[in-house]
């Protein structure tokens, strides 16, 4: 998920994978109801949200943050 801080809402920075990397909003929620309903999926949640972002910086991030393979971000 990408967005502002709306997003980010408390997320780890840098992205980290530890029990706040989903930070404390909508995304930790996501994450907890698709791991509820679909416990076997495989779809992964990361949380690429910036407080204070615009389109523009979006735009900008979007090939690092969303296209770029997982280990890349890490």
């Amino acid at each position: 998920m990408i967005g502002d801080s709306i997003t980010d809402c408390g997320r780890a920075h840098p992205l980290a994978d530890t029990p706040d990397a989903l930070g404390t909003g909508y995304v930790s929620l996501i994450n907890a109801c698709l791991t509820a309903v679909m416990p076997q999926s495989r779809i992964q949640i990361v949380n690429m949200g910036i407080s204070g972002n615009t389109v523009r910086d979006l735009a900008a991030r979007w090939q690092r943050d969303v296209l770029a393979p997982t280990g890349s971000r890490l």
